[in-house]
């Protein structure tokens, strides 16, 4: 009895003392998440107040909104913003609708390929449509002109409707993957009320069927003008050429020589606020209405026979994919071979010396090249460390405010990326940690912005696996971190590596933030591209593009393998 009573007691102090170190856990991971999220957007948010010599002033947000140049910036991202979500759903909508609720062909080939536009970062589509519809030299231009004998180029990628069509290249596949999830775990029971009461087809998809996947489509649009209105990439190539600045451009245009730092601090802070509004109205919207899409015992609806209209369907499908991925990527592939730009695609004018020149003679891409794989290599097992910890306390632990961390996380994922890199500067460029100018600066970005990625991944594999095995662990005298890592990690092990693999791919081509946090010497992949489309260097841009894009689909294809073998879904 005294040996069960002191064994009891130990265990009751092993409980008191796992339970000590997870709160502690918490609190320490709570302390880094408010230092690396919540300290740089406050002292973002208090530079905006502030004079060059620390007083406090409200000068900067009257120039906001006063100054047509900077007001128009806001009204520039607000109607990008616009257009790319109708353009959006214009194309992502009725392909969702095709490949899982009709008949058409080629219904598996669709999905592949709408992750590979949603892949390609949209400053190397832009790449590739200044290539093709630049109004001097552009090869499409230039064969309109030619052939119908044109005095001008009929098309010029550099306007407002370029830019939405280059970003929306990139983005729809936001609304077509929400919109295709939504319509495929929908109960079709009052589809199938519809067509009994009479009504036809077109009818019941948009009285019944639509209104049903409402979710799905706000979801994605949601996520369309969000990402439309942060990118930097695509608007600083396209607009600022002819002078059409978004907030992303404006900001990086402020931070320019002279700089003007505490007005691009008030100019990000609405910026952020737009963000902030934008999920608010979202979840107010699916709040006040209750969207019931799958029901218990609920059966797959049966396809929709479209009779000869499946091949325009199909058409349709093979026109979006061709424009939006195909036709930009084999544009940069073929220029990544040119000699000289501008000259006839001959034999004569294709050599492989861009892609020696980027690999080996150029100082700027090779120093790209080194540092992002160093970067993103490091991020991605930073981020992976940091998301399982994270996961393990929200989803393994019942201490309270665990959900806090959550918050926090999808904070960091929420912000855009330029307005982030101007909180950096400002929260860790000066004293004491006088991190601007260095590479670390650069890390602590990716890192943060790569964690939510793996975070949501962890967390559902750590949700899928059930809690039984760790407590089990834990009964026979493991302690918490011993279960951890010698129960849970083998278990979520696949999904953090395809969650570490997809940071790196992400941050191997992040511009963003990076063109704000680099400094000489500290270039990056992606800054070395857009350096090289200021100095009109095509076809070296189309090789590093192209080495970008090919190693970004190797890894993400085996990434989307790995979650699949271990069942997982990446969100």
């Amino acid at each position: 009895m005294a040996h069960e009573s002191a064994a009891g007691e130990r265990k009751g102090f092993a409980a008191a003392g796992g339970e000590k170190g997870r709160y502690a856990l918490f609190l320490a991971a709570a302390v880094v998440l408010a230092v690396l999220v919540l300290y740089p957007l406050g002292i973002l948010f208090v530079k905006s107040f502030r004079t060059a010599a620390g007083a406090f002033t409200l000068s900067h947000y009257v120039q906001v909104f006063t100054d047509a140049e900077i007001f128009g910036s806001l009204l520039n991202s607000l109607w990008v913003g616009a257009g790319c979500v109708a353009v959006s759903l214009a194309l992502g909508v009725p392909l969702a609708w095709g490949v899982t609720r009709t008949n058409m062909p080629l219904r598996r080939f669709v999905p592949l390929m709408v992750v590979v536009s949603f892949t390609t970062p949209s400053f190397l589509s832009a790449v590739a449509w200044i290539i093709l519809l630049g109004p001097r030299a552009g090869y499409l231009n230039t064969l309109l002109r030619d052939t119908f004998g044109l005095a001008q180029s009929p098309m010029n990628i550099f306007s407002v409707g370029g830019l939405v069509f280059v970003l929306t290249c990139h983005l729809y596949p936001f609304v077509y993957f929400s919109t295709a999830a939504a319509l495929e775990n929908m109960d079709p029971a009052l589809e199938e009320a519809s067509d009994m009461l009479g009504a036809s087809k077109i009818r019941t998809m948009l009285s019944t069927t639509l209104p049903l996947v409402l979710p799905g489509i706000l979801a994605g649009s949601i996520l369309i003008f969000l990402d439309s209105i942060a990118l930097f990439g695509a608007p600083a190539m396209i607009g600022m050429p002819f002078h059409f600045y978004t907030m992303a451009t404006r900001i990086y245009a402020l931070f320019s020589a002279p700089p003007k730092f505490e007005l691009a601090a008030a100019v990000a802070v609405p910026m952020i606020l737009v963000t902030i509004a934008v999920l608010v109205f979202q979840r107010r919207m699916l709040q006040r209405r209750q969207f019931v899409t799958v029901a218990g015992a609920a059966s797959h609806p049966n396809r929709l026979d479209l009779g000869r209209w499946r091949y325009a369907m199909a058409g349709y499908a093979l026109l979006v994919l061709g424009v939006t991925i195909v036709l930009p990527f084999l544009t940069l592939l073929v220029i990544s071979f040119v000699k000289v730009f501008g000259m006839p695609l001959g034999a004569a004018n294709l050599s492989l010396k861009n892609f020696w020149f980027v690999l080996m003679d150029s100082d700027l891409t090779r120093a790209g090249l080194r540092n992002s794989f160093f970067l993103a290599s490091l991020a991605a097992v930073a981020s992976a460390f940091v998301a399982l910890i994270l996961a393990w306390i929200v989803a393994r632990t019942e201490v309270p405010g665990r959900e806090l961390l959550t918050l926090l996380v999808l904070l960091s994922f929420s912000f855009p990326g330029i307005a982030f890199g101007a909180g950096l500067i400002f929260a860790f460029g000066g004293a004491p940690a006088h991190l601007y100018g260095t590479i670390w600066i650069l890390l602590i970005a990716y890192t943060v912005k790569g964690t939510p990625l793996v975070f949501m991944l962890a967390r559902g594999a750590f949700r899928q696996i059930g809690r039984e095995l760790s407590e089990a662990a834990q009964t026979l005298g493991a302690s918490s971190a011993r279960a951890l890592f010698d129960v849970d990690l083998p278990l979520v092990r696949t999904g953090l590596v395809a969650g570490a693999i997809t940071v790196f791919v992400i941050m191997v081509r992040e511009l963003s933030s990076s063109i704000l946090l680099y400094s000489g010497g500290n270039e990056v992949i992606a800054v070395s591209i857009f350096e090289l489309s200021e100095e009109n260097l095509f076809p070296p841009m189309a090789a590093l593009s192209t080495l970008v894009i090919a190693g970004g689909l190797l890894l993400t294809a085996a990434a989307q393998r790995m979650l699949s073998r271990a069942g997982l879904k990446a969100r």
